[in-house]
C-alpha cells in the first residue's frame, strides 16, 4: 500500500492550524490561570473583609452611636453620683469595654490584613488599642 503524496500547500496549512491550535490552547489556559488567580484574590479580600474590618466597622459604630447618643443621658440629671453618673459607669462595663477587648482581639487575630505600607492605619490601631 502506498501512502498519498502530500503536496507542499496541504503541509503548510496542516503546521498552521497545528500552530493557530497551539496558539488557542495557550491562551485558553492562561485565561484559566489568570482566573483561578482573580477567584483566589477575591476570596482574600472577602476572608479579610468578613474576619477583620467588618467585625471592627460594626463595633466601631456602636461606640459612635454610644457618644452620638451621649445627649440622653444628660436628661437623666441628678446630683452627685447621680443615675446618670451610675448608667454611665455601668454601660461602659457592660458595652463599652466588652466591645473594645472585642475589637482588640479581632485585631490581635487578624493583624495581617493590614498592609504593612499603610503606616497612618497602623498609627491609628494602636492608639485605639492604647485607648483603655
Amino acid at each position: 500500500m502506498r501512502l498519498p503524496v502530500i503536496g507542499k500547500d496541504t503541509l503548510i496549512f496542516a503546521i498552521l492550524v497545528a500552530a493557530v491550535t497551539a496558539g488557542f490552547n495557550w491562551l485558553i489556559e492562561r485565561g484559566k490561570a489568570n482566573l483561578n488567580v482573580a477567584t483566589e484574590r477575591r476570596e482574600y479580600l472577602r476572608q479579610e473583609l468578613s474576619d477583620f474590618y467588618y467585625p471592627v466597622y460594626l463595633r466601631l459604630q456602636a461606640d459612635d452611636e454610644y457618644w452620638r447618643d451621649k445627649h440622653i443621658w444628660n436628661e437623666l440629671g441628678g446630683s452627685e453620683k447621680s443615675l446618670k453618673d451610675r448608667f454611665g459607669e455601668q454601660f461602659e462595663k457592660a458595652v463599652i469595654l466588652p466591645n473594645h477587648e472585642a475589637m482588640v482581639d479581632i485585631i490581635n487575630k487578624h493583624l495581617s490584613y493590614v498592609r504593612d505600607d499603610d503606616l497612618e492605619l497602623q498609627e491609628q490601631i494602636l492608639l485605639y488599642i492604647k485607648q483603655y
